[in-house]
């Protein structure tokens, strides 16, 4: 994984399979990311409620309440500063709009194929979906050759 030290993902929807689970494929992966990243981190907000809290629309019934200063790319930007690590060395995957700020603060972003059209746009480079195993399959790339996929997201 030559020169990524930390990857952030978007579980519901990107990682996890369509019934809840977490591929088994997984498992090897994070052993292998472990041993190669700063940091593997399962994206979800974060922060102080110094200003009242407000409401990001997730998906489907889904809203996530969080402080106004805190999104998915402020936990991001914390973990990089403090693993010293910059946006060239992040990776970040995600599929719906609570996801945007996050692949912002990555330089190597990444959309599932079942991404809301916004995050598929916002994205370096879309990937096979969930149910195909798009996260599992790209982070193998990454791990194998250091690359990753290169091909851009496809105008919308």
């Amino acid at each position: 994984m030559t020169g990524i030290r930390l990857v952030v993902c978007d579980m519901d929807g990107t990682l996890l399979l369509d019934d809840g689970a977490i591929p088994d494929a997984f498992w090897p992966l994070l052993a292998q990311m472990t041993a190669r990243t700063s940091a593997w981190w399962s994206a979800g907000p974060t922060g102080r409620w110094s200003s009242g809290p407000t409401g990001r629309w997730s998906s489907g019934p889904w809203i996530d309440i969080m402080s106004r200063q805190a999104d998915k790319g402020v936990g991001v930007r914390v973990l990089q500063r403090n693993l010293a690590v910059g946006p060239e060395q992040t990776a970040a995957f995600g599929d719906y709009l609570n996801d945007l700020e996050m692949l912002a603060a990555a330089q190597h972003s990444f959309a599932v194929a079942n991404a809301h059209p916004a995050v598929a746009a916002a994205a370096g480079v879309q990937i096979p979906s969930n149910v195909e195993q798009g996260v599992i399959t790209t982070l193998r790339e990454l791990l194998a050759d250091g690359e990753g996929p290169t091909s851009p997201v496809p105008d919308q």
